[in-house]
């Protein structure tokens, strides 16, 4: 049978699956890793679909114009970030971001955008400058938020008012977007992390975002930073999914061959190596399946190819492969 041909037939005839096991081991590996690449599509449309800008547009506690207000201070103030080549060579970053002029002169409550809440005013973004590595702001990152929230004291005085964060550092950044009426410190509505990989050398940041083009600029900005953010996660996806999805399927293979292993079972002369064909060739349906379903609920794509997979195998565990649906064909 022509390949082309087999592989069609393998979509919904177990017996074309069943007669995997005699064919070129390079075929079925083929159709495998067409299999795996199918069955990550959506997973991949999705997370690269995702824009750091979002981050902006949706219950952020007007985040814009707090933004905004940080960028009109700093230009008030003579403050200029700009992104240059990083200078340690040996470093992970090559983009750091450099204060060119002006000095950082917030002190350590960092700036702060605030709100009229009534009779009240309230804060609604606080903003730190650190000129650390990424490790060292993650680590100044978690002492902020433990000295604002207090996870075990039940006392509301103990609690800081829930407020945005957005901390800048040298090598990356990261914003922390809480909606207006949020309760809880460990639930924020949105954060995003950023390096600057993704600007040009020489590109001046932040400090010059107060014209009326103010919301398309910080969207641009989040837009850049998190490109290769996500780019390392987008990778860090296909590795994890890949690898899953391959032992599943190393996996599906051992379950046939432990099942037809019986004395009297008219299959037992099937080897483990046969099995891993088939499991190959019939690894392409599910694939097909899972795909389509995945871009219709794209919560469930990474588990869809699994769960696919698992009911062809007792498909054709129930059906090509059962030792009574044998006797009862001859």
């Amino acid at each position: 049978m022509k390949p082309i041909k087999y592989v069609w037939k393998t979509l919904f005839n177990n017996a074309a699956v069943y007669e995997g096991r005699k064919r070129k081991w390079y075929e079925a590996l083929i159709i495998f890793l067409l299999a795996i690449i199918i069955a990550l599509i959506p997973t991949l449309v999705s997370v690269s679909g995702v824009k750091g800008s979002a981050v902006l547009t949706s219950n952020t506690n007007n985040i814009d114009i707090a933004l905004k207000d940080f960028s009109n201070d700093l230009s008030t103030n003579g403050i200029k970030f700009v992104v240059k080549a990083n200078e340690d060579t040996k470093a992970s970053a090559k983009k750091v971001l450099v204060l060119e002029s002006g000095t950082w002169s917030y002190g350590d409550t960092g700036f702060v955008s605030t709100r009229n809440d009534g009779d009240k005013i309230v804060e609604r973004l606080k903003v730190f400058y650190y000129d650390e590595s990424a490790k060292d702001l993650q680590t100044r990152l978690n002492a902020i938020l433990k000295q604002v929230y207090n996870a075990e004291s039940d006392k509301e005085e103990e609690k800081a008012p829930i407020v945005s964060h957005f901390i800048i550092g040298r090598e990356s950044a990261c914003l922390i977007v809480y909606a207006k009426n949020a309760t809880d410190w460990a639930k924020p509505s949105s954060t995003r992390s950023l390096n600057y990989i993704g600007f040009k050398e020489g590109t001046e940041v932040m400090s010059n975002y107060n014209n009326e083009h103010y919301l398309d600029n910080w969207k641009s900005f989040f837009d850049k930073g998190y490109s290769n953010v996500k780019s390392n996660y987008l990778l860090a996806q296909v590795g994890i999914y890949t690898g899953i999805n391959i032992a599943v399927s190393f996996f599906m293979s051992l379950i046939i061959f432990i099942m037809t292993r019986g004395k009297k079972n008219p299959f037992r002369e099937i080897k483990f190596i046969e099995t891993m064909k088939m499991i190959g060739v019939a690894a392409l349906c599910p694939a097909l399946i899972s795909c389509l379903v995945g871009f219709i609920m794209p919560g469930y794509a990474p588990l869809l190819f699994m769960l696919t997979l698992g009911m062809r195998v007792m498909w054709m565990s129930t059906k090509t492969l059962s030792p009574y649906q044998q006797s009862q064909n001859k």
